[in-house]
């Protein structure tokens, strides 16, 4: 007869006695970093309890412990390093290549709005200015006022500005024929002899009759100025040198040319200074800078204010030194910063 409690007994003792011998090995030098291949510990078979592998494995340090075995072919595989990098330069060339493209097309798209818009505005300023153009029709000739308002301030505007800017060859003409008609009767009293060596020469020569008033042509002589003046004041070099060209070639009418208003004003000195510049110091640089002095006395005396009146003429005077001692418009600006100095 069988005991029950034999057969526990006797495999307990088994049982006890191959964990003992499991915990020697443990506990052996093997277990401390031998680095022995993994032995194999046998169960009784009787229990069927197979056969058990353990892998002997030095300790881990703290720093160990924190990584896992995952994580070692992730960071020191060559294959996978080798891999990511592959990956990453050809995203990197991909997304290089896609914003290059993108920058292209925008400068297209860009560049073409410009230049359409540029057509466009083109466009718009060629309809405006065919739309400013009148076609004049029957209707138009029978009205009172023919030219469109537009039309008559360009017209007018063309007028002004020839009027105001040149005198045409028909006018210079018309001038320089009546010139030549008051030359002829000015030059005998021009060339009338004075006796120079009496005391009272000069006296007597002021006190006698102006020559304008001995031949009776000073409202004739006073109208041509009064077209002159203006002409050579608002004209361009051309107008003003055949001007002076009139002044120079006929020295008697010149001589005697002069003007009834006196320089006590702005206006009155201006058209005596412009005179003066139409004359361009005459025969003689001395009596020229004579009669300039008793001009600008005369508007001195009356308070007029001198030095503006004297360089605006002096813009429109000659600059050539004809005679030695400066020219007209130097003339003019010395006078006028003598009395920028002195104000």
């Amino acid at each position: 007869m069988l005991r029950g409690g034999g057969i526990g007994s006797h495999s307990s003792q088994r049982i006890t006695k191959y964990r003992q011998r499991n915990r020697a090995l443990s506990n052996g030098p093997g277990w401390s970093g031998g680095g022995r291949p993994a032995r194999k510990l046998l169960f009784p078979k009787g229990l069927d309890f197979g056969t058990v592998f353990v892998k002997r494995c030095p300790p881990r340090g703290r720093f160990a412990m924190l990584r896992t075995d995952l994580e070692k072919p992730l960071l020191t595989d060559p294959s996978m390093t080798t891999g990511s990098s592959h990956r990453f330069v050809r995203l990197t060339c991909s997304g290089i290549l896609v914003i290059s493209c993108t920058i292209f097309g925008f400068s297209q798209c860009y560049a073409q709005d410009v230049a359409e818009a540029a057509r466009q505005e083109q466009a718009r300023k060629t309809n405006q200015q065919k739309k400013a153009k009148h076609v004049y029709t029957d209707e138009d000739l029978k009205r009172a006022q023919i030219l469109t308002p537009e039309d008559r301030a360009q017209i007018e505007a063309m007028k002004n500005q020839q009027s105001n800017s040149n005198a045409d060859a028909s006018t210079l003409e018309d001038w320089e024929s009546r010139i030549m008609d008051f030359e002829e009767r000015l030059r005998p009293i021009a060339r009338r002899p004075v006796d120079i060596t009496r005391p009272d020469w000069l006296d007597r020569l002021r006190a006698g009759v102006p020559p304008l008033d001995e031949i009776g042509v000073r409202e004739q002589v006073e109208q041509l100025l009064g077209e002159l003046i203006p002409a050579y004041a608002k004209g361009v070099d051309e107008t003003r040198s055949a001007i002076r060209r009139m002044f120079a070639e006929y020295g008697s009418f010149a001589w005697a040319a002069a003007l009834s208003a006196r320089p006590t004003s702005v206006e009155g000195l201006r058209q005596h200074l412009i005179l003066f510049s139409m004359k361009d110091q005459g025969r003689d640089s001395r009596d020229a800078l004579l009669t300039l002095q008793e001009i600008v006395r005369e508007a001195d005396t009356a308070g007029v204010d001198k030095a503006a009146v004297l360089r605006e003429v002096a813009a429109m005077s000659s600059s050539t030194n004809r005679y030695g001692m400066g020219s007209t418009r130097d003339m003019l600006l010395k006078v006028a910063n003598t009395y920028s100095a002195v104000g």
